[in-house]
């Protein structure tokens, strides 16, 4: 059964739950590998994913996006000074999406993997990528794609604006949380990275578990030096839910990315993905991250 999780608006809700994932201790817990054991941590620590995860003012180049009447948000992540990462779900069907910065900065343009809005939950994950493009110099800070694709196995981190309890069934509160997981598969064609949580959602009022809520739509998924997936939806694979999330290091993002580039975006670390996929890489691509990896281990 797949679902989706719909940027957050007024009453609207998740079409579906989206986005399970584990927690991590507060003090990092770690087996021999080098990766959190999370089923140890998650009974130790309030220090979770997003929902219940860890609060910050702010993380640079990780945005709140809204529309013009501020009902609905999603996350977005600057990958350059003048683009931000998305999920196409949360787009309207207006050249320019219907979102902007909480600021009130709209973009000027956007481009997406082919289908926008309450339609791109039937096409997810595979076209649920939009870029939107803003005006040189609209901001300082913004991160990469990172230089290497991830394995499974590999420690991921999820940020994200959305709602903070999921029991309470709560709004937004304009704060940004993140927290952990691992990376459980990838699949190139399907531009898919999955990971996977407890296949039930009882221990969410004890803070034993989390999930992306409404609102996380769209934000960045780190691992090693930049990011490599966007939030987008999931599925259950009964006993165990699965986050299935936009995969950068596909073919569908360097279309989109690229098209995006023709249209004037500066994006960070596309060659990253050309050498993953064993494209050509382009002399004179961009590839600066203007943000220290400054998440902390919880």
């Amino acid at each position: 059964m797949a679902f989706s999780c719909r940027r957050a608006t007024g009453l609207l809700f998740c079409l579906a739950l989206s986005g399970y994932g584990a927690g991590c201790g507060k003090h990092q817990v770690y087996k021999k590998s080098g990766i959190p054991d999370f089923a140890i941590a998650s009974k130790q620590s309030s220090c979770f994913k997003v929902v219940n995860g860890i609060e910050r003012i702010n993380i640079p180049a990780v945005v709140l996006l809204t529309t013009i009447d501020r009902t609905s948000i999603c996350t977005g992540t600057f990958l350059g000074d003048n683009v931000v990462l998305t999920a196409a779900h949360c787009m309207d069907t207006t050249a320019t999406g219907g979102m902007g910065l909480d600021d009130g900065t709209m973009p000027v343009s956007m481009v997406h993997g082919g289908i926008v809005g309450e339609t791109a939950p039937d096409a997810r994950p595979m076209q649920d990528i939009a870029i939107l493009i803003f005006p040189a110099d609209t901001s300082k800070s913004w991160r990469k794609i990172s230089s290497n694709a991830p394995k499974a196995g590999d420690t991921l981190v999820v940020a994200g604006y959305g709602q903070t309890d999921l029991i309470a069934n709560n709004d937004t509160d304009g704060k940004v949380r993140y927290g952990f997981n691992v990376v459980d598969s990838v699949s190139v064609d399907q531009a898919l990275l999955k990971y996977q949580s407890n296949s039930t959602t009882d221990g969410l009022g004890q803070g034993q578990d989390s999930i992306s809520g409404r609102g996380d739509s769209g934000g960045p998924i780190f691992s090693g030096d930049g990011q490599v997936a966007l939030t987008s939806g999931g599925t259950t694979e009964a006993p165990i839910f699965f986050e299935e999330d936009f995969y950068l290091f596909s073919s569908q993002a360097l279309k989109v990315i690229e098209e995006a580039e023709a249209k004037g975006a500066h994006v960070n670390g596309v060659n990253h993905i050309r050498k993953a996929l064993g494209v050509a890489e382009k002399d004179g691509a961009l590839d600066s991250d203007t943000v220290a990896i400054d998440v902390p281990s919880c």
